[in-house]
């Protein structure tokens, strides 16, 4: 972040944007199927990078905002494969046997609220902003 700072003038702001579903029927049992398969052994479902970040003092935080939910759409199948985007759920480091089950175990979670094939949830993004640390601070 002291790299970042040192580009930055003393008025900018450095904003960090996030984006997820509001809360979703099935999450608890989502849960329990991402700690089983992640590569991450500490994963924590309220992991926050900007709040990590403040943690460890590498960001000031001025303030934060949150989007009103927007309704969304999404084919269950680009729902499963976004997990697979992520740094713990890659294919690339599962077997293919765990990854079908992996993605067994999503579908067979979502089902009951899907409508021809097709998840609706209500997206909020979260914009937070302030300073990244410069070095020595």
């Amino acid at each position: 972040m002291a790299r970042l700072a040192g580009v930055m003038t003393d008025n900018a702001f450095l904003a960090v944007v996030d984006h997820s579903p509001q809360e979703v029927p099935w999450r608890k049992e989502l849960v329990e199927v991402i700690v089983r398969h992640s590569r991450n052994p500490d994963f924590d479902p309220r992991f926050s990078v900007v709040d990590a970040l403040c943690d460890e003092r590498l960001f000031e935080l001025t303030g934060r905002a949150k989007s009103a939910p927007m309704s969304f759409r999404q084919s269950v199948a680009a729902y499963v494969e976004q997990f697979h985007s992520t740094a713990t759920l890659a294919r690339e480091l599962m077997s293919s046997e765990e990854a079908s089950a992996f993605d067994l175990a999503i579908k067979e979670i979502v089902r009951p609220w899907t409508v021809d094939d097709v998840l609706k949830m209500e997206i909020v993004a979260t914009v937070a902003w302030g300073h990244p640390a410069r070095s020595g601070e």
